[in-house]
């Protein structure tokens, strides 16, 4: 994997990202990594999108799971998760007051 800035991509464009066939590029920003530069490994590309749809799908369940952990909720049951589900479905069917 070939580390590349921002700033560098911005400035040099194609140059910045020239790698070695079949060689991630990782851009990085003042924050950190910001972007995955992935080249065309086949030409079924339907196939290798799906593959990276895969790939950000299992990542941003792997953050969900992180941020449940910190929050104190990764141990809730299914019965609780239905529950709340339950309880916010009947919430926002509930006609809404009026103040006078």
């Amino acid at each position: 994997m070939r580390l590349t800035t921002m700033r560098e991509f911005q400035k040099k464009g194609s140059e910045a990202i020239t790698a070695p066939k079949h060689e991630v590029v990782l851009l990085t920003g003042r924050t950190g990594p910001t972007y995955f530069l992935v080249p065309v490994f086949d030409t079924d590309l339907a196939f290798q999108a799906e593959q990276l749809q895969q790939a950000i799908a299992f990542s941003s369940l792997k953050e969900s799971q992180g941020e449940a952990e910190r929050a104190g909720l990764s141990g809730a049951s299914m019965d609780a998760i239905n529950d709340d589900i339950a309880a916010l479905r009947a919430e926002r069917r509930a006609p809404k007051r009026r103040h006078a």
